[in-house]
């Protein structure tokens, strides 16, 4: 059942790294300017980042909670999932903050902020990921 769990956390991450709603003309990508995003790809990246991070974020201290005994003999999984507690909430709201100001004024100020931002993100994710691809060891 853990090998399960572990299969389809690696599957839906690199689901959700799978652009979705981007038209394909040739090789190059482009967001359709008439949609949602009008376009832009700073906005697209965000939300997808936003919510794979909340995705991933909530699977590894869920995995971690369930499986602490079995991780007792790999303490850094428990210390990386107990600093995900205490910052995932603020990681978080600040994206989506972020994300919202740059949305009312996409200046370039505020896409380095927003992009800052979905670094500290994206680092969360990877980091997850790799702890819970490492499964429990039995």
């Amino acid at each position: 059942m853990k090998k399960l769990f572990h299969v389809l956390v690696v599957f839906v991450t690199l689901a959700l790294s799978v652009p979705v709603g981007v038209s394909t003309s040739g090789c190059s990508r482009k967001l359709d300017p008439d949609g949602v995003y009008a376009g832009d790809k700073t906005l697209y990246n965000a939300d997808r980042t936003i919510a794979e991070a909340y995705d991933v974020m909530h699977a590894f201290v869920k995995f971690e909670h369930e499986n602490r005994a079995a991780l007792a003999s790999t303490p850094e999984v428990t210390k990386a999932a107990d600093h995900v507690r205490m910052n995932a909430q603020q990681w978080l709201k600040s994206s989506i903050a972020l994300r919202d100001a740059y949305s009312i004024s996409p200046t370039p100020e505020t896409r380095n902020n927003l992009e800052d931002s979905i670094r500290v993100l994206r680092t969360a994710i990877v980091e997850a990921s790799r702890y819970m691809a490492k499964g429990v060891k039995q």
